[in-house]
Order: structure tokens, then C-alpha cells, then sequence
């Protein structure tokens, strides 16, 4: 998370300007002795960071009974149309990433959301449907990081569709930043639509290049944020508020691999949700969602995405 807080507001970035903040989640892959994927680590101040301040006033929008979300019903099935982006660079080695590999993606995203990657995981109502996939040749957005000016002009270029269009955008952030994937959040979307989605290192897609990061749950990371979720663990480092949600057991700091058995939060009841898919664990310790998880879906869907 980076400054600018849960208003939403951003102007237009010149192409020689600094581009304006906004409300992302991203997520990097664990380095040695940093333990999780993103906040104050080796790779200095990442834009993961959600405030206490800012976990708390959302926490209260979607408790309030006159929230809009209160009085929604939504239907058992919500179809969610995913426009897909692959971006490629100009170097001989650089090249798209494939349209199998894309609809693999597909495949994992709707695999977690309907609860089939565990016998524990709960099921959500959303369906993803890809409809159309795009390609574009440009080295400064193939190898981009979060909200800066390439970002935002990639998306404010390439987004299509509203606010319930989950745009999914195919790039290879530099090896250094360790960067996995990052999204917009759905509180987010009136203020900069153009830049509401979800980018995706290539290297984390099913098949990808990312060890232990490579089975296609970066997407669903990442589609959680967009979704209206937080990390399962603290972004703050301590053991309470974390993720707003009731039955995922509060976290102090993020895992890396697959800890059984961890407990970052002894003085409160049960062991880390490492097999979350809103922590940090390999995707291969990656399963489930919760039904308090479900819920908040629902939630900002309706609050920030639904546009009936």
C-alpha cells in the first residue's frame, strides 16, 4: 500500500510525471532470511502495506447496516468476464506468454474460487470467463513495477470493461524486485476505474519459471485483493485486527513455504491459515479459502462492484 489512503483520488499522469498514489496490494517472492513476500524487506518499502487506519475504515464501511451492501441480494452464480493481457518486450528472448497458459490460469482461478482445490476450503458464487485476450510489444511494460507511470499507462491503455471486468495483465517485473503479482482494490474503483486489475509475473503462471511460486495461485492471491480481501497476517506486526475476517486465526507476520504448524500469535487460539490463499506459503501449501472469507466477497462485491 502506498500514501493516498482509501479515497481514491488520482488525476491524470503526465508521461514525464511522477505518477499519483493508489491503493495496491502486491505481492514479491520470499527471499532467504525474508520470510514473506512483501511490507519493509530486502527489497526496501513494497506497496503492500495496508495501514491499520485504512484496514479499520473499511472494516467499518462494510459494517455499517446502511451500507449498501446490506440490502443486496446477489445471485447464486456471479459470472465475472476476464480480459486478458499479454504483454511482451522487443528482446529476442522476451515473448508472450502462451494462450494455453492463460486459460490454465483461468482454469486454477476458478478451481479455488469453487472450493475444488481442497475438501476444506469454502466455495464462492464467482465464475471466471475469459472473453477476450489482448497482445502488446512494449519493454517498458513488460518489465514494470506498481503504480508507477508505466503501470498506469499500460492500464489506463489496455483496461476494457467496467467495474465488475476482472482485467488480468501478463508482464515480467525485473528478478531483482521479486515481485509476484499486484491488484487494485474494489474501494478503489470509482475513483481511477482505468486502473482497477490485477498484473501477474508470468514466471508464477501454471508451468511458469518461479519455483515453488509456479502452480497459478498468484492469480488467486491477487484476484482475493481485487475481491476485497486482505493478507491473512498482519500488515502491521501485530496480533490483532490483520484481515477483518472471523475465522481466519490472526497472524503476526507471513509464512514462507509451508510451516506446519506455525503459531506467530500464541496468546490467541489457533495455529497461522498457512494454507490460506491470502498468506505468503508456496503455492503448493496454498488451498482454501474460509466462509467468513466468502462473505466479505460478497460484501465488497456488492458495496464497490455490482453495478445494479
Amino acid at each position: 500500500m502506498v500514501a493516498g489512503g482509501l479515497t481514491g483520488a488520482v488525476t491524470a499522469t503526465p508521461a514525464n510525471a511522477a505518477p499519483s498514489p493508489v491503493d495496491v496490494a502486491s505481492c514479491v517472492k520470499p527471499t532467504g532470511a525474508l520470510a514473506f513476500r512483501g511490507q519493509r524487506g530486502v527489497h526496501g518499502v513494497d506497496p503492500d502495506t495496508v495501514t491499520r487506519a485504512e484496514a479499520r475504515a473499511v472494516q467499518s464501511m462494510l459494517d455499517r447496516p446502511s451500507m449498501r451492501s446490506a440490502g443486496t441480494a446477489l445471485p447464486d452464480v456471479v459470472t465475472i468476464p476476464v480480459r486478458a493481457h499479454a504483454i511482451d518486450g522487443t528482446h529476442r528472448a522476451d515473448h508472450y506468454i502462451s494462450d494455453s497458459k492463460i486459460r490454465a490460469s483461468i482454469k486454477v482461478l476458478n478451481d479455488a474460487y469453487a472450493g475444488k482445490q481442497s475438501e476444506e476450503s469454502a466455495a464462492t458464487r464467482y465464475v471466471f470467463k475469459l472473453t477476450t485476450t489482448s497482445h502488446s510489444r512494449n519493454d517498458h511494460w513488460y518489465h514494470l513495477t506498481p503504480d508507477t507511470k508505466y503501470d498506469h499507462a499500460m492500464k489506463r491503455t489496455l483496461h476494457r470493461g467496467g467495474s465488475t471486468a476482472l482485467n488480468l495483465y501478463f508482464v515480467k517485473p525485473p528478478a531483482s524486485t521479486g515481485l509476484l503479482g499486484w491488484s487494485s482494490f474494489p474501494w478503489d474503483y470509482a475513483g481511477h476505474p482505468n486502473l482497477d486489475g490485477v498484473v501477474i509475473n508470468v514466471g508464477s503462471v501454471p508451468g511458469g519459471s518461479i519455483k515453488d511460486y509456479n502452480l497459478g495461485d498468484t492469480a488467486t492471491h491477487e484476484v482475493g485483493h481485487w475481491m476485497g480481501l486482505l493478507h491473512t497476517f498482519s500488515d502491521y506486526g501485530v496480533c490483532e485486527d490483520n484481515d477483518g475476517v472471523d475465522d481466519t486465526p490472526v497472524q503476526r507476520t507471513p509464512s514462507n513455504g509451508c510451516p506446519t504448524g506455525a503459531d506467530t500469535c500464541p496468546a490467541s487460539p489457533g495455529t497461522d491459515p498457512i494454507h490460506n490463499f491470502m498468506d505468503y506459503s508456496y503455492d503448493s501449501c496454498m488451498y482454501e479459502f474460509t466462509g467468513g472469507q466468502t462473505q466479505r466477497m460478497d460484501q465488497a462485491w456488492a458495496e464497490w462492484r455490482d453495478p445494479s
